[in-house]
């Protein structure tokens, strides 16, 4: 791949991020979504599809190594979230299995105590403050990359001028 395609990736990536985590929101007070709506791995979100397929080109910058502790432990919350969230759904997963109890079922968030409503928020606020720095990673790689790009352009047009100049 391109190191110009990776931009693109890097953008469709944060944009997934934003709207991953209003999915997440979505399912803490309580509303059904769609399987794909929110992955629960980081290898399945589209981001993971990229990072670990596609943008292993760019495993020798450490601002790309970086991004994936970070991208994990945005996962790891959001399993820790979802795990209280269903914690007494026990029947419906031995009935539906674990994506029937995702999404075959909505969260009863009013069946929670005012405790786990409390540790559901503050997940939800160490999801988003991941969602944020895993964002803030992908711009500083775009920035890299696009230091890369124009490095690459220069080096091209000094070469240009120089051949012009061999010619004149």
């Amino acid at each position: 791949m391109k190191i110009s395609n990776h931009i693109q990736h890097i953008h469709d990536a944060k944009r997934a991020h934003i709207t991953w985590v209003s999915h997440a929101y979505a399912l803490k007070i309580g509303m059904p979504l769609k399987k794909e709506q929110v992955p629960m791995y980081a290898t399945d979100c589209q981001f993971g599809h990229w990072y670990y397929g596609p943008g292993q080109s760019l495993n020798a910058l450490e601002a790309f190594k970086n991004i994936e502790q970070l991208h994990m432990e945005l996962h790891t919350t959001y399993m820790d979230m979802f795990n209280l969230l269903f914690k007494d759904d026990s029947k419906v997963e031995k009935k539906a299995g674990f994506w029937g109890k995702l999404f075959g079922k909505k969260s009863d968030v009013k069946e929670k105590s005012q405790q786990e409503l409390e540790q559901i928020d503050q997940l939800y606020l160490k999801l988003k403050r991941h969602s944020e720095e895993v964002v803030k990673a992908l711009e500083e790689l775009e920035q890299i990359i696009k230091l890369q790009i124009k490095t690459q352009q220069d080096k091209r047009q000094n070469e240009y001028s120089e051949k012009l100049k061999i010619v004149s």
